[in-house]
């Protein structure tokens, strides 16, 4: 929200956190088996979610731990969304 931090997911399935002020990166969030495909946070940045093509990831982003897999398991995960209040989570997957 105020434009100082970036979050980025590659296909080595890390999560990562950067300082846009001078380029730093200041965590590396790992657990994801696969390349990271989507990555949405709550508006206070306390809540990450993650996904990839067969899973969904929940973070907590001040502690930058993992607070468990939300399933999806062969299911294709797509895109995942925190709602703006951090209250919801929306996923897509490929079986509809």
């Amino acid at each position: 929200p105020d434009a100082t931090a970036l979050v980025s997911g590659g296909y080595d399935a890390t999560i990562r956190l950067w300082n846009l002020a001078d380029g730093t990166e200041t965590a590396a969030l790992k657990g994801h088996k696969r390349g990271v495909r989507s990555i949405s946070l709550s508006h206070d940045l306390k809540r990450i979610a993650s996904s990839n093509d067969r899973e969904f990831k929940l973070w907590d982003g001040e502690k930058k731990d993992s607070l468990g897999d939300l399933g999806a398991e062969n299911t294709g995960a797509k895109v995942v969304a925190i709602s703006p209040d951090g209250a919801w989570l929306v996923s897509t997957t490929r079986d509809g």
